[in-house]
């Protein structure tokens, strides 16, 4: 099994958190290849590219502060007027406009928040220049990765692992992995956030809690539970499937699928953002929104994996904090 890491995003530098994040995506693994791409300085990368050798890292490219000469424009195009359109309306129906009994934290009460945003692809733009790299790397060795996993360096999980190489193998710390837990979720779909009615969300982290639209995802959505139901006895069924057909996610913090797979969605996702719009998924503007709509139009599914111990951005948090602490009780949640 070979993978390929996307690094993306501005870091600062600090070798106890890069020990970490190499433990958490078995960075030191012979089969473990980093493209890196990010906003930091030369010599925060060439600090970052001495770490890796001495770590046995393999860093194939690393790059900053660039431009792909054939970038995309990330402009506003008349199917994103429509969907805010759409969105808005949405709005307007549910009180939320002008409605002073919300949170304050709801931008969605502003009709001056209804103009389309073009701000947060940029994130994902690194991942495709990055993804360029791995491609140009397959064609010059004439290989293709088995997995490709992309990942920050400010967030990783305190005590377990996170990729295809611990994913389809380790059977203690990960919640999605109990067939009892993924029924246990799949059932909790159809219930109301305590939070949801006043917050209405905005970014990841508005006070650690929303459930049910969380990004608009779900937690397990419909389809991906069914996709996978009839195999909850078989392991390697299972197992089968996933490889075959998902996405694995922290949220938007980092992913990982196939090969093909994380080509395909990565490409619709990078030419195509801010055109998936569903009514049904209450925060579909947000980058993670995007990148789980963009896996799911691409023909595939996703999972988000859900864990109990992560580090971001210097604060130890339970994931489930987030996810809604009011509805899943980490006593009730075997990972044992």
């Amino acid at each position: 099994m070979r993978i390929a890491v996307l690094v993306v995003g501005v870091f600062a530098y600090n070798e106890n958190t890069l020990d970490e994040i190499k433990r958490c995506y078995s960075l030191d693994s012979e089969n473990v290849d980093l493209f890196v791409y990010n906003n930091n300085t030369e010599a925060d990368n060439e600090q970052l590219k001495e770490y890796c050798r001495a770590n046995r890292i393999h860093v194939i490219a690393v790059k900053s502060n660039q431009t792909n000469p054939e970038k995309k424009e990330w402009g506003v195009n008349d199917i994103m007027r429509d969907n805010w359109r759409h969105f808005k309306e949405v709005c307007e129906n549910e009180n939320i406009i002008h409605n002073e009994s919300l949170s304050i934290h709801v931008p969605l009460r502003d009709p001056a928040f209804f103009e389309p945003s073009i701000s947060s692809p940029f994130q994902y733009e690194q991942v495709y220049l990055a993804l360029q790299e791995v491609m140009q790397y397959e064609r010059e060795n004439g290989f293709e990765y088995d997995y490709i996993m992309k990942i920050r360096l400010d967030f990783y999980l305190k005590h377990d692992h996170f990729g295809p190489l611990h994913y389809f193998n380790d059977t203690n710390d990960v919640l999605l992995k109990s067939y009892d837990n993924l029924k246990y979720y799949y059932d909790k779909i159809d219930e109301e956030d305590a939070y949801h009615a006043s917050e209405y969300r905005i970014n990841n982290y508005l006070w650690w809690r929303t459930t049910k639209f969380l990004g608009g995802q779900f937690i397990l959505n419909t389809s991906s539970y069914d996709k996978v139901a009839s195999s909850l006895g078989d392991r390697d069924a299972f197992n089968g499937i996933i490889g075959d057909a998902f996405v694995i996610t922290i949220n938007d913090a980092c992913f990982f699928s196939s090969g093909k797979n994380f080509k395909l969605f990565m490409d619709s996702l990078y030419h195509h953002y801010g055109e998936f719009y569903d009514e049904k998924c209450k925060f579909w503007w947000t980058a993670e929104s995007q990148l789980l709509l963009s896996i799911l139009h691409s023909g595939l599914h996703y999972f988000d994996y859900l864990q109990n111990n992560n580090y971001y951005k210097g604060r130890e948090m339970w994931v489930n904090d987030y996810h809604g602490i009011e509805k899943y009780d980490k006593q009730q949640m075997n990972t044992e």
